[in-house]
């Protein structure tokens, strides 16, 4: 290893005071020369006279000393005020003042530092004395005007930090968000101690009834602690899937943290998972202070019993459960808020947080994080020792009018007056976009035999593709359309024989990529299995196709009887219905048709070496599980949402 490069200062060498600016005060001109001539010698670039004190502080306008030599004794105003008066002013106050008087007992040299001087010379002047401590004041100036631009290239630096972990917490958009589409009310503060911090925190939605919320505490502060909570929010983006595990998550943390984390950090952490499907929140701990949680008027303090997060690989993390349905409120924090002193060095502590809130002098549901804040700690009731943060999320229960319907009827081929039950009982805009940027979800009416406008319609944010015969249309449109869905379902419905010449599995496919409702690394796989479970619904199911296609003489043959099928207007005009939701992280897809349906799990029974049935065999490998329902008409297929 090569040594390291020893420099040493050359203590021969003078000093370049050349930037320096000396002012000298003084009534007579004789001692004004000598004391410039003394600084000159030390190699001052700029040396400027007063002749008083009113003319020193009319000079100070303009200019900006390094050091002000002055006299005590002058007429008109005296040293000692001229002084005072310096120092009173912020942007002089720190200049040097060398005091240079004939004044030398210890009261007059007392007198001269408590009107602000930094040093004092006596009279006679020696040069070498007064020219030595030019020198130690210039160089001090120069060494505080370094540590202060330090200072302030440090705090543009910490202030960009702050702004740069200011982004990692959950926008005002994710917020709105929450509050329009889940209910939830959330909002968060955060109070470093240091300008940057170790606190951070974050809320997920993971699907519709999902939302994750997560508190994290590192040890230490500043920089060091700042720099953590940027690891860990890069880490936390790429578990989503573990989310739904809250025990399981937290080891899975912990485990990466022990890789990471410095030897002796550390990270108080709790996590909770929201199900507002179920009203239920489960969490898990991991050290950090017990959450309140507000259910019914009553307050109760969450067990978050755990090893911190980074410590050991041995640490045990537990699940728990409870009710969290609408209208119940929870606030995390920080230890910042209960290791405030309130006095006589005691700590507030959990139990005096949990008191304060009871003390709330009206529905605490009704109350902003702000108002919490204050309760708990009154301003000027207690000093923060730590990094400090509160996150206050209330769930509200959502009426029909708190939702906003952005559906539209569209027609293609079909006029109004056909389809007046349809937009009567429906009650939606017809044939026209939603103003004000709102993204509407179409429902397509497309009258049998536009295969270009029902191809079309496939590449809109649809919630229902339906091809309409003139039975369909003249029959009220089905219950569960008259109300508004959400945005993780959309439906398609189509007669067996546009199915048949269209390319349905792959349009279907493609419009719940384009709707994000699946990744693309999951589209192969689904297309895959649609393609097969499609042209069973068709062929086996409306069609009612049982032969094997070896029953035939060739494939001629088996093509011909299909045909021949599709000429029957009763076959062909069964509906094939594709019917698709998210279920977390997983995606449920629906196929039903209305003809004989097909048992798979008869066919998959027989031979495996005849060809008959390969195709369930392929939809079984694809899909993580297949259930079928009505005789054989219905099949439910689940997917993953974002992988093969």
């Amino acid at each position: 290893m090569a040594q390291p490069e020893t420099v040493s200062a050359d203590l021969s060498r003078p000093l370049d005071w050349s930037w320096a600016t000396v002012m000298v005060v003084d009534d007579e001109e004789i001692n004004r020369e000598l004391l410039a001539g003394i600084a000159r010698r030390q190699g001052v670039g700029t040396v400027v006279q007063a002749k008083d004190g009113l003319d020193c502080l009319h000079q100070l306008e303009r200019t900006a000393p390094d050091l002000i030599i002055l006299d005590i004794v002058m007429p008109n105003q005296d040293g000692f005020t001229t002084c005072s008066r310096i120092r009173q002013i912020p942007q002089w106050a720190d200049i040097p003042i060398l005091v240079q008087t004939a004044l030398t007992s210890p009261q007059d040299v007392l007198a001269c530092f408590e009107a602000g001087a930094s040093d004092v010379v006596a009279k006679p002047i020696r040069p070498a004395e007064l020219s030595a401590r030019i020198r130690v004041h210039l160089e001090n100036r120069r060494m505080m005007g370094t540590l202060r631009d330090a200072n302030l290239r440090i705090h543009r630096e910490m202030q960009g930090a702050r702004e740069m972990q200011r982004t990692l917490l959950p926008s005002r958009t994710v917020l709105d968000d929450l509050r329009t589409r889940h209910g939830l009310w959330v909002e968060g503060r955060v109070e470093p101690l240091d300008g940057v911090g170790g606190d951070i925190w974050n809320i997920v939605p993971l699907s519709d009834t999902l939302i994750a919320v997560m508190l994290a505490d590192f040890s230490g502060h500043g920089l060091m602690a700042a720099l953590n909570t940027f690891w860990l929010h890069a880490f936390i983006t790429r578990q989503t899937e573990a989310m739904r595990q809250p025990a399981d998550f937290l080891k899975l943390l912990n485990s990466a943290l022990r890789e990471n984390l410095m030897r002796g950090h550390f990270a108080t952490f709790f996590f909770g998972l929201i199900d507002l499907e179920r009203d239920e929140m489960h969490w898990s701990g991991a050290g950090a202070p017990k959450p309140v949680l507000t259910l019914g008027g009553e307050h109760f303090q969450l067990d978050t019993t755990g090893l911190p997060l980074g410590l050991t690989d041995r640490a045990v993390y537990t699940s728990h459960s409870v009710a969290f349905p609408p209208g119940a409120g929870l606030l995390l924090f920080s230890d910042g808020l209960t290791d405030v002193d309130i006095g006589d060095g005691q700590k507030m502590e959990s139990h005096g947080l949990v008191s304060r809130l009871e003390g709330y002098p009206s529905s605490i549901m009704d109350a902003d994080l702000n108002n919490l804040w204050d309760t708990i700690l009154p301003p000027g009731t207690g000093h923060l020792t730590d990094d400090t943060t509160a996150v206050w999320i209330r769930r509200q229960r959502l009426t029909k009018s708190d939702r906003q319907d952005n559906r539209f009827l569209s027609l293609a081929g079909i006029g109004t007056e056909p389809a007046k039950l349809w937009v009567a009982q429906m009650a939606l805009p017809t044939n026209l976009t939603p103003p004000g940027g709102i993204a509407g979800r179409p429902i397509h009416l497309v009258a049998s035999g536009l295969d270009e406008a029902l191809a079309t319609a496939f590449t809109t944010p649809f919630a229902l593709i339906v091809e309409a015969n003139d039975d369909l249309i003249a029959a009220p449109p089905p219950e569960e359309l008259l109300q508004p869905p959400g945005d993780n379902q959309i439906m398609v419905s189509m007669t067996t024989a546009t199915a048949y010449r269209l390319p349905l599995a792959m349009l279907f496919t493609d419009a719940l990529f384009a709707q994000g409702l699946i990744a693309e690394a999951a589209k192969g796989g689904i297309l895959l299995a649609l393609q097969e479970a499609v042209a069973n619904s068709v062929v086996h199911g409306n069609l009612e196709l049982h032969s094997p296609r070896r029953a035939f003489e060739n494939m001629r043959a088996y093509w011909a009887e299909i045909r021949s099928r599709l000429a029957d207007p009763i076959k062909a005009n069964r509906l094939i219905t594709l019917d698709a939701r998210i279920r977390d992280a997983l995606i449920a897809i629906t196929v039903t048709d209305q003809g004989r349906g097909y048992n798979p799990d008869m066919v998959q029974s027989r031979d495996p070496s005849r060809p008959h049935g390969k195709g369930l065999k392929l939809i079984s490998q694809l899909a993580l599980s297949r259930d079928v329902t009505q005789g054989g008409r219905q099949h439910v297929l689940t997917f993953a949402r974002d992988r093969a």
